[in-house]
């Protein structure tokens, strides 16, 4: 049907060779700067690659970084470094983990990729370094507080005693005064009128006598009787001391007086010189005298009756007194006269004390402490300590500032004052204080834990250090179990196993950091740790880095293995260096431009990545197929040539390039069928797989022929080529014989042993143990050492996502309907009995905790469990997170089956109008499992439909196709049954998948070729007028050499694949290589011309082939 399009190929070829070739040439040198692209394009996140995005955990994975910004494309990667058998309470590990974190994070190379490290020993140093810098602060602060409060406190009450003695002092001074002043008040009366009354009296009594006629002396005689009567009768008291002055006065007025009129002035004579009559003055003598001299100086006849002018006296001489005493005159700020004068008067003295007080103490004004009436308080109180203490605490619980910070560290003013004066020991004192705050607001912290036997002597140091250096020398020289203060469980067990000598150091570097930087962590680890025992370097990009290695070399050694191979058995079979490397030349240049047009589709236009598996499957495929086509025509091209064909090379593209074609469009559709099932993990390898095939089929249609056309014999140089006309296959003829004798013996042992594949492929279980079957380097090892010290898999959690009709949050409130919802999951996560850990929102930090009972603790907790339960909100206010934490790890089967009994029951554990969803990598493995699974029973019938109708189109039949396809089926069942009995029984390694998968896609489309390649020529002889058994005998002849050698070199091929050390691809190459070894030895050879034998006819029906 196509023979004549390929026909006019093979002339288009004959005439544009040279062109064709030079296109060729500059398509490879075009694509040669991309072809290493596919390898940066490639990815190695095991775990990424089996999630799909229309799979529930694809769905789950979208969600949760839709509402909770997770993401796996975060701009940052995660390494750990994972020490084993080595105490945290070690000084010297501590010494030495604390040495190479400062080593790596000062490292200039990973400074450009923003390293950054997290492990118990920068949390706790984090942890110390804040605790320290607040706790300094707070204690500063209290001590502060206390010291100002204390010389408060003495500053007051010293006021207070002085004040108040000041007032007392003043009261005292007002009452002697007082006292004093009545005294000299009334003994100035008395003496006055002892001084001035008797002469008066007498000087009276003189001049009436005088003046009723009588004499002077007469008068004189009169007077004095008649004042001896009056001082005897008034003065009687006052002892002799009247008379005795009164005598003393009539002397010196007898002497002087000698008229009436001279009676007032006589008066004060005798009165002045009887007081400083040295006679009477001897008698009287002191202060007596003295006060009497000093009256006469003061007081005359006219005055000395005066009242006022007697208090006026009485007043100067008692200031005159106090005004001697200048201690006294320094507590009167008015002054000494205005002071007597004032308490002269009916006054209140407490009221003069407190307003002399007042003016006294106006530069001390203490009513912003005090009081506006702080002098009267004082003045009554009795208890002046009690009264200052009371009052400054009083003045606390006003001052807004202070209230704070007392209310901060939970002490009322009263008690804080009171103690501050009393303390003995400021210092401990306000230790005690902060220690006491510190517990109240550690309490019930999930974050943080006190270390209360050490925490005061702690704080000690603390009030007399520098927060740096005291946090660096504490790390060092203390442990876990001494440090003040230390993360709790949630924190701690993050990093540091539950037997405690498990360690992890995380590394963070920007992800675009090359895997040298592994190298340089690798080496600092050693150099400071690996003294300290066993370690291991695990992550994001160790895993990708170590999987990069063994991946690349994998591939070197398989591709190296597969080359020589490709090129020893074809130099053998052509005998010649030229034709044996030709196939290798086509590879080279298919390889090229295939890997350069995948890494810029997917670079450029489908911006992903290819998986890891790819790259090394692709090109092993390609060498295989590529040295197929090419022998396969060189053969044909020298079996005409040795016929003596004038147009060799015509006739190998009109016939064998068919064939090519034929071939090469089935592997191409099953591999695009492949890719469009999007089965994880292996669909990349479809598009890349259908995008090669079709380069190196054009390349062996239209490079190969050219180069034919262009050297002719000399390809095969340097042997000779004799056209003989006829090629000799002494065993294949004794092959054709076998089959023509036994075809229906044949026939009923083909199905036989199709049945008892097919018996034993069902009852083998395939599943997702995908991690089983990739290297286990120090990656894959740290995670399963974390798996078996931190109670599970914290390293693959897996997750539950609740999305609710209503708002979970409504006015700041946690609503409990949606809560208690939660609740329920996450209770029956943990009653599973294989969860080892629940975080979501009542399990915040691994224990249940109800949202509506965190008024019990302070505000710093209660803000702690509030944000930690919202980060399992999403933003929506309608999505919760509820991740769990498996006991196993998650890509077993065990964690598979968790998560299926998981999935099963969420609907009876959650009501119909929330939507769930299961995410993490046991569900994707679980997705991906179902995923091909649907898949590989969709894809087989349509690729089988779809081969039987290409074969259909290019070989004009029904029979034909439909027994070559059920056949190849057959045959692939078979080799993936002794693949099954190699690996699973005998070897006890799962099988994945994927691997019956892509070897039944694979050697359904490739164990046709070699059917095709027999089917063609077959029929070619058929077209030519020959009988069907004339036809099988001559395909037999002409291409079992060559189909056996193509089988050769594609077994080879694909069993390189073994040598690539991971065991998801030693499984597909060993199965592919069964397959064609298989389909080369049993099928092509034995089966199919059986069949063929006994349908003759009817193997072309209903054309009209071979019915001339």
């Amino acid at each position: 049907m196509f023979e004549k399009l390929f026909h006019g190929l093979g002339r288009f070829t004959e005439r544009r060779g040279k062109y064709i070739i030079a296109v060729w040439i500059i398509l490879a040198l075009i694509f040669l700067p991309f072809t290493g692209l596919i390898f940066q394009e490639t990815s190695y996140d095991i775990a990424g690659s089996v999630v799909t995005s229309n799979s529930m955990s694809g769905k789950a994975s979208s969600i949760l970084s839709q509402e909770f910004g997770s993401s796996n494309n975060s701009s940052s990667s995660l390494d750990f470094i994972l020490i084993e058998n080595s105490s945290v309470n070690s000084r010297v590990v501590t010494e030495s983990v604390i040495s190479m974190q400062n080593e790596i994070l000062n490292n200039t190379i990973l400074k450009r990729y923003n390293v950054s490290i997290d492990s118990i020993y920068t949390v706790e140093r984090s942890l110390l370094l804040n605790f320290s810098t607040s706790a300094k602060g707070m204690l500063s602060g209290i001590y502060t507080l206390n010291n100002e409060t204390r010389e408060t406190v003495i500053k007051i009450y010293s006021f207070v005693n002085y004040s108040k003695l000041y007032m007392d002092a003043i009261v005292r001074l007002a009452n002697e005064t007082h006292l004093n002043y009545l005294m000299l008040f009334n003994n100035t009366r008395n003496a006055l009128l002892i001084i001035y009354g008797i002469p008066e009296f007498y000087k009276n009594v003189f001049i009436y006598s005088v003046e009723k006629g009588m004499g002077i002396q007469l008068a004189e005689l009169i007077a004095y009787r008649e004042t001896i009567n009056f001082i005897n009768s008034y003065f009687s008291a006052a002892g002799k001391m009247p008379l005795e002055y009164f005598n003393n006065f009539t002397y010196f007025w007898n002497y002087t007086i000698t008229s009436p009129s001279m009676a007032d002035p006589v008066e004060y004579y005798s009165i002045y010189m009887t007081v400083h009559n040295s006679s009477f003055s001897t008698m009287y003598s002191g202060y007596f005298i003295e006060f009497w001299q000093l009256l006469v100086q003061n007081f005359n006849e006219m005055n000395y009756m005066n009242d006022s002018a007697i208090k006026n006296f009485a007043v100067d001489q008692i200031s005159s007194g106090i005004s001697s005493n200048y201690s006294l005159v320094q507590l009167l700020p008015f002054g000494v006269h205005y002071f007597v004068y004032t308490v002269t008067g009916n006054v209140n003295y407490s009221s003069l004390a407190i307003d002399y007080a007042s003016v006294y103490f106006r530069d001390l004004n203490m009513s912003s402490i005090l009081g506006n009436s702080y002098l009267s308080d004082i003045f009554r109180t009795n208890d002046t300590l009690n009264y200052t203490v009371t009052h400054i605490s009083y003045f606390y619980s006003r001052n807004s500032t202070i209230m704070k910070f007392l209310k901060d560290i939970d002490v009322d003013p009263l008690n804080f004052v009171r103690n501050a004066y009393y303390s003995v020991n400021l210092t401990e004192t306000s230790i005690l204080y902060a220690s006491d705050v510190l517990e109240r607001n550690f309490y019930g912290n999930p974050l943080t834990l006190l270390n209360n036997a050490t925490l005061n002597s702690y704080l000690y140091m603390l009030n007399n250090s520098d927060v740096g250096k005291l946090v660096n020398s504490t790390l060092l020289e203390y442990n876990f179990t001494t440090y003040p203060v230390i993360p709790s469980d949630y924190i701690y067990h993050k990093f540091v196993s539950y037997v405690g000598n498990v360690s992890i150091i995380l590394i963070n570097l920007d992800r675009n950091a090359p895997l040298s930087t592994l190298d340089i962590i690798n080496s600092t680890a050693r150099h400071y740790i690996g003294k300290l025992g066993p370690y291991l370097i695990g992550g994001e990009k160790a895993i990708e880095g170590q999987l990069t290695d063994q991946t690349n070399s994998g591939m070197m050694r398989a591709l190296a293995i597969g080359v020589i191979a490709a090129i020893a058995i074809s130099i053998a079979f052509f005998r010649s260096p030229v034709s044996g490397l030709l196939p290798i030349l086509m590879f080279g240049i298919s390889s090229d431009i295939s890997l350069g047009l995948n890494a810029f589709l997917y670079k450029y236009i489908l911006h992903s990545q290819v998986t890891f598996i790819t790259p090394t499957l692709l090109l092993i495929l390609l060498l295989g197929l590529t040295t197929d086509y090419s022998v396969y025509m060189l053969s044909r091209f020298r079996n005409e040539l040795k016929r003596g064909n004038g147009e060799a090379a015509l006739n190998t593209v009109e016939w064998a390039g068919h064939a090519v074609f034929t071939s090469g469009l089935t592997v191409i559709l099953s591999y695009v069928l492949l890719w469009l099932t999007n089965v994880p993990l292996f669909s990349d390898s479809g598009l890349t797989n259908a995008i090669s095939i079709t380069t190196t089929l054009i390349l062996a249609l239209t490079f190969l022929p050219s180069l034919m056309f262009i050297l002719g014999r000399r390809i095969f140089w340097p042997g000779r080529i004799e056209s003989t006309g006829k090629v000799s296959h002494r065993i294949m003829e004794s092959v054709f014989n076998f089959d023509r004798k036994y075809r229906k013996a044949l026939l009923v042992i083909f199905i036989i042993l199709t049945l008892g594949s097919l018996y034993i492929y069902e009852i083998t279980p395939s599943g997702m143990d995908v991690f089983q079957l990739v290297p286990h380097e120090s990656g894959l090892n740290a995670v399963e050492i974390i798996n078996k010290t931190f109670r599970g898999d914290s390293v693959f959690q897996n997750y539950v996502i609740l999305v609710f009709p209503s708002p979970v949050i409504s006015n700041g409130t946690y609503n409990m309907n949606e809560m208690n919802v939660v609740t329920g999951v996450e209770d029956y996560l943990l009653s599973t009995g294989k969860i080892s850990f629940v975080y979501g929102p009542t399990y915040p930090f691994g224990k249940y905790i109800s949202p509506d009972s965190l008024d019990i603790y302070n505000n710093i907790t209660r803000n702690i469990y509030i944000s930690q339960i919202n980060t399992y909100i999403g933003k929506d206010n309608r999505t919760v997170v509820i991740y769990f934490q498996t006991s196993m790890l998650s890509w077993t089967n065990g964690a598979m089956d968790l998560v299926n009994k998981i999935s099963s029951s969420m609907g009876r554990i959650v009501n119909s109008s929330v939507t769930w969803y299961i995410g993490g990598l046991a569900q994707g493995l679980i997705d991906a499992n179902q995923r091909t699974l649907t898949a590989f029973q969709s894809i087989v019938p349509i690729l089988s439909v779809a081969a039987f109708f290409v074969l259909v189109v290019q070989l004009n039949s029904l029979f034909t196709p439909l027994r070559l396809v059920l056949m190849v089926i057959g045959i692939v069942i078979f080799s993936l049954v002794i693949g099954y009995l190699i690996f699973y029984y005998t070897f006890h390694m799962p099988i994945l998948i994927f691997m019956p998968m892509f070897v039944f896609i694979t050697l359904l489309a490739v164990g046709l070729d070699y059917d095709i390649f027999m089917i063609t020529r077959v029929r070619e002889e058929v077209m030519k007028g020959r009988d069907d058994e004339e036809g099988i005998r001559t395909s037999l002849y002409e291409n079992g050499s060559v189909i056996v050698i193509l089988g050769t070199i594609l077994i080879a091929t694909f069993l390189s694949l073994y040598f690539t050390s991971i065991a998801i691809i030693q499984e597909v190459g060993v199965g592919l290589a069964l397959g064609v070894l298989a389909d080369t030895l049993i099928s092509w050879m034995i089966f199919i011309p059986s069949v063929m034998l006994i349908m003759k006819k009817y193997n072309w029906w209903p054309s009209r082939i071979g019915k001339k």
